[in-house]
């Protein structure tokens, strides 16, 4: 029985942890006009609406060698490939005369840099592909050949330049390091699949059904625990299901605990209870969502709904930090 009611709060408070940090509340949906963004809204956004042109993605650096006739014979390359990325410290990795392309590739792998190599065929002769770990101009792979001809320097040799994204928001240019553009917009997280000539509308809007679903849970968990508890430990009128926890203190204290976290009040303002915002014990005495409330409550101040269940992020707590 202890185990049953163990198992419905570890329910309860995996509902109450979907909705503690304001980003979780999460009263805000994006919405984008093209698939070269996809917009998602986080706890600190706001209504807004906003044209975004993507003018470059974010890519990583990749170089080739010249063409090798084998891919198991010596290269009779003999000398130092020196390698870094960005302005890091530079990798001396030293080739042997017998190493194969095999042997090549093994060494810079396992020199520890966000480099990766890695072989290509055409069909008659192969390249070793050095590929840059990370996207962003400040992550170029810097290659110096000392004694060896790879030719990873060689122009045509060159098939990608690490280079940021850019994208222009009200013609206002941004640029990042990855394709996930964070930070341009409050509360905005843009990623890019595309580049584009017309610009994308991204909007911001309010998001009643996200947070009704998760309060919803939170309301179907705390009734289940409730009428368990009640259950076991037998209420005025109505015996216990088991002798053997009638009045327990321990299963009352649950229950006195989770009801006063319920009746919490957080600030001063309007909605700064649970049931300012919808959420009441019925004449059952079990919990009950008021969608239209919450409603009215989320398209009033969004901003205090959020502070009530989920606090200030790092500040003060809410509602769902005390279930």
């Amino acid at each position: 029985n202890l185990s049953s009611v163990s198992s419905l709060l570890s329910k309860l408070k995996a509902a109450s942890d979907a909705l503690d940090t304001s980003s979780e509340v999460g009263s805000y949906k994006a919405t984008s006009s093209n698939a070269a963004i996809v917009a998602s809204a986080g706890g600190l956004a706001a209504p807004g609406k906003y044209s975004i042109k993507v003018n470059k993605l974010a890519q990583e650096q990749r170089n080739y060698s010249n063409t090798i006739s084998s891919a198991t014979a010596p290269m009779g390359q003999a000398g130092t490939l020196r390698l870094s990325v960005g302005s890091g410290t530079a990798s001396d990795i030293a080739i042997n005369a017998t190493d194969t392309i095999d042997d090549v590739m093994g060494k810079i792998n396992a020199a520890g840099l966000r480099v990766s190599a890695s072989s290509f065929f055409d069909g008659k002769d192969y390249r070793i592909q050095l590929r840059g770990l990370d996207t962003g101009a400040a992550n170029n792979i810097n290659i110096t050949e000392l004694g060896t001809t790879f030719g990873f320097n060689d122009v045509d040799n060159a098939a990608q330049t690490a280079q940021d994204a850019e994208i222009e928001i009200d013609k206002f240019k941004v640029k990042s390091a990855t394709n996930q553009v964070t930070g341009a917009i409050r509360g905005l997280t843009l990623a890019l699949t595309a580049t584009t000539t017309d610009a994308v509308t991204v909007g911001v809007d309010n998001d009643a059904d996200g947070i009704k679903t998760k309060l919803q849970a939170l309301v179907d968990s705390y009734n289940a625990v409730s009428t368990k508890l009640k259950g076991l430990s037998g209420t005025v009128g109505v015996a216990a299901t088991d002798p053997n926890l009638a009045g327990d203190f321990t299963l009352r204290s649950i229950g006195t605990r989770l009801n006063a976290a319920l009746h919490t009040q957080i600030g001063s303002g309007t909605y700064n209870t649970m049931a300012s915002i919808g959420l009441s014990m019925d004449k059952t005495g079990k919990l009950a969502l008021d969608a239209d409330k919450l409603t009215k409550a989320l398209a009033a101040d969004s901003s205090s709904v959020s502070k009530l269940l989920a606090g200030t992020d790092g500040g003060a707590l809410g509602v769902m930090d005390t279930v």
